[in-house]
């Protein structure tokens, strides 16, 4: 293979990675504003009116879901959110916890 075609090959395969990590940063950012205004729509900014992953359509999807269905990226956005600890609570009711949003947003800004 010659260095020219072989140039253009690695700048094809970077780009085409370039583009699909673009698209799913906007998916999941998408995703993280859906999920904040779920929350600001039942006031969940606190432990007593925290909400559960059904109420955010926050489950995450089998193997055979994600290859049938349309793939939903909000179980993605909320494991971000979770990991980052701006959203807290149980194993099963979950809120936005505002005060850790001004702290991480900061480390997070590429999403959000």
């Amino acid at each position: 293979m010659s260095p020219i075609r072989l140039i253009v090959v690695l700048l094809a395969i970077v780009s085409l990675a370039i583009l699909y990590f673009s698209i799913l940063f906007t998916l999941i950012r998408n995703n993280i504003n859906k999920l904040y205004k779920l929350f600001e729509e039942n006031d969940a900014f606190s432990y007593d009116r925290a909400l559960n992953r059904q109420d955010l359509n926050a489950q995450a999807q089998s193997f055979m879901e994600r290859a049938v269905v349309k793939r939903n990226y909000s179980a993605d956005a909320f494991e971000f959110l979770y990991k980052n600890r701006i959203i807290k609570g149980t194993h099963d009711k979950f809120y936005f916890d505002r005060k850790n949003l001004k702290t991480e947003k900061k480390n997070a800004n590429f999403l959000m």
